[in-house]
């Protein structure tokens, strides 16, 4: 016979017994019977304190048997799939961005050509600009001004006493090596060939337009005022192209004016602003600014 059967068999045979003592105790005792009412107080004690703990008893069977149950499923049933490995992160290589930088168009000059001038070599370079506008660029020694105007002054006095004095080279230089001295500039022998340059440019020649007049390629040199580009005629191009060649303020360019004119034997000034002749095939017009005027002159080629 199956265990589970005679237990049923027993449980209800237990539970009909409770019942029926249940029953008894919940009749009402006489009223006057006081050791009746305390043994029915205290059979419904027992009967309550057996009922806790068999609902204590049967939750704990319950426990037991879920555990059980629990095992018996972790055994049979298979084990539960292993989660597989987070792959490793692979970084992948950003590809790298060439900022290619602006490739300005090479300037290159429309007409270029390099003449000598008092043992040095100047270049010309005639190129457009970003509007496409012609310059005539001139390119020369470049020196201290300042250095070049003190020693200016000291050779230009002896100059007007003995002109020979620039071909004392030793001399010169002993003058610009105490102006050097004085004022913290390096010499050199190279510095020194440049100044003599300056030196022979502006008491031989015609201080800043001399290199434009000593180019034979230029037809007309004309400047309309200070502080404004000179402008020159090229027989290379059939309109007037603007230099790099500026002259400073009016005092400048009126020396200047006077320079030229003085060379080639005339004598312009307030007295007489207005200067018209032609020196060795070159037409010159000049205007000596007076009453607030501004000074003009210009150079064309016959």
């Amino acid at each position: 016979m199956p265990v589970k059967f005679i237990l049923d068999r027993q449980i209800q045979e237990h539970k009909k017994l409770l019942e029926e003592i249940l029953e008894l105790i919940q009749r009402r005792p006489p009223k006057y019977n006081k050791e009746a009412i305390i043994l029915v107080n205290f059979i419904k004690a027992v009967f309550h304190a057996a009922s806790l703990t068999k609902k204590e008893k049967e939750l704990k069977e319950v426990k037991e048997i879920r555990e059980k149950i629990e095992k018996k499923l972790e055994k049979e049933l298979p084990p539960p799939p292993i989660p597989p490995k987070e792959a490793p992160k692979i970084e992948v290589p950003k590809p790298k961005i060439e900022v290619k930088k602006e490739i300005k168009p090479e300037v290159r000059p429309e007409f270029s050509y390099s003449f000598d001038v008092f043992g040095e070599k100047i270049g010309v370079e005639i190129s457009k600009d970003k509007n496409g506008k012609l310059k005539y660029n001139l390119i020369f020694p470049i020196v201290n001004a300042k250095l070049v105007n003190d020693v200016m002054k000291i050779v230009g006095k002896k100059f007007e006493k003995n002109p020979e004095i620039l071909k004392d080279k030793e001399k010169i230089g002993e003058i610009v090596r105490k102006i050097c001295k004085k004022d913290k500039i390096v010499y050199s022998e190279e510095l020194l060939k440049k100044i003599v340059f300056y030196l022979k440019r502006d008491l031989l020649g015609f201080k800043r337009l001399d290199l434009l007049m000593r180019d034979k390629n230029l037809e007309g040199i004309y400047c309309e005022g200070p502080k404004k580009p000179v402008v020159v005629k090229h027989k290379n191009f059939p309109e007037k192209i603007e230099t790099n060649i500026t002259i400073g303020d009016e005092e400048e360019l009126k020396d200047l004016i006077k320079t030229i004119a003085r060379k080639i034997g005339f004598k312009i000034g307030p007295e007489n602003p207005v200067l018209e002749t032609t020196y060795k095939g070159v037409a010159v017009e000049a205007i000596y600014g007076v009453g607030g005027a501004t000074s003009k002159i210009s150079l064309s080629k016959e």
